[in-house]
């Protein structure tokens, strides 16, 4: 698909919560709310670790968008209520923070990942059911014309590409063969509590993380 979007971007946290994967599913709910406003159904979504995750910006997920939820529906549904993310519920005609959430638990998260009152703007969801998601397990390695663009990627995703570096990503997404959902590892943490943020990072305090591996892994569950 020549059409498609691709976005890559790098993580700071991987708690499970954003992306969050469950059920077979895996769900961009919360952070990233301008990838979460213009990406749809078919685009191509692809998560590298930060520095602070592993020094050589390993392969995190890479998803196809198979839903994209509008207007607060992925908050308002009950299927959608015990997911690890659906942290926000509709009350009072107003999203407000459920009970017993130990991040993103600010007003000021609410507005960062929904937008404000009364329109919402930001209350986009993206889900997909055709996943590769590695977290800290084996991961598959790619290119080193990619490997260039995720390093020098600064804060928020990309998705304006090179011919060369678009070929490089086609490539990495044909070998990822995103045909269901595949979890191939665990988070690299888990959120322990929140904190106050004055800036589009996630506002999550992770217990430690396990040390880095050395160089880009090759071994891969399924060929």
């Amino acid at each position: 698909m020549k059409d498609r979007k691709i976005y890559f971007y790098k993580l700071t946290v991987d708690a499970g919560t954003a992306p969050c994967v469950d059920d077979n599913l895996l769900s961009l709910a919360i952070c990233k709310p301008m990838l979460r406003r213009t990406a749809g159904e078919g685009d191509i979504i692809i998560g590298f670790a930060g520095n602070e995750l592993d020094r050589n910006n390993r392969l995190i997920y890479a998803a196809e968008v198979t839903i994209r939820l509008e207007d607060g529906a992925y908050f308002r549904d009950r299927k959608y209520s015990h997911r690890k993310d659906c942290i926000y519920e509709w009350n009072d005609n107003a999203y407000k923070i459920k009970k017993n959430v130990n991040f993103h638990s600010t007003q000021k998260d609410l507005e960062r990942d929904l937008g404000k009152a009364p329109v919402y703007k930001r209350a986009n969801v993206l889900l997909s059911k055709k996943f590769n998601y590695y977290g800290c397990g084996p991961t598959l390695d790619y290119s080193e014309v990619i490997h260039k663009a995720v390093t020098t990627l600064k804060r928020g995703h990309r998705i304006s590409h090179s011919a060369s570096l678009r070929k490089e990503l086609e490539k990495l997404i044909e070998k990822e063969k995103l045909r269901s959902a595949s979890v191939l590892g665990k988070p690299h943490h888990s959120a322990t509590h929140a904190i106050p943020r004055n800036d589009d990072n996630c506002g999550v305090v992770c217990s430690p993380c396990p040390p880095p591996p050395t160089g880009h892994q090759k071994t891969r569950a399924r060929e």
